[in-house]
């Protein structure tokens, strides 16, 4: 509750002094990428049965990336529409339809007037049903990822 509070405090005061506050997806993506809850997933380097799914559910999943080429994880869009992907540190990502198709992203940032810690915004339009999501390659460590 304290979370909540706080952001609604910046967002109140940010409105206060005439800025536009950060759109409201990015304060929450900022709040799990800073407080989870963490999910632990190990991206793999090939898309098949084994591959792990991400949902678009306000949790921060911390991807373990392989330590050379892509690392792809499962995604199941429930309906069609925009998803805004947040990462906390500055890793490539892209996404691809079930048949490996290319998505390309509508925009996308680097940063956020919600908070420093998101490092990557990308706004996707993608249809309803399995798709994937590439990231890296990276040798840096874990990644955080939020999907909104």
């Amino acid at each position: 509750m304290k979370t909540a509070a706080a952001l609604a405090l910046v967002l109140a005061t940010l409105a206060a002094c005439g800025d536009d506050p950060p759109p409201a997806e990015d304060v929450t993506a900022c709040a799990a990428l800073e407080m989870g809850p963490y999910v632990p997933v190990v991206a793999t380097i090939s898309k098949d049965t084994g591959t792990p799914a991400v949902l678009s559910d306000a949790q921060s999943y911390m991807i373990t990336l392989p330590a050379t080429g892509i690392g792809y994880v499962k995604f199941d869009a429930t309906s069609a529409r925009e998803h805004i992907m947040y990462l906390d540190r500055a890793v490539p990502l892209m996404a691809q339809t079930s048949a490996s198709a290319a998505v390309p992203p509508k925009s996308t940032a680097m940063s956020s007037d919600a908070c420093p810690t998101i490092k990557g915004r990308y706004v996707f339009t993608l249809a309803a049903g399995v798709g994937y999501i590439g990231l890296g390659p990276d040798a840096g460590g874990p990644v955080n990822l939020v999907i909104d």
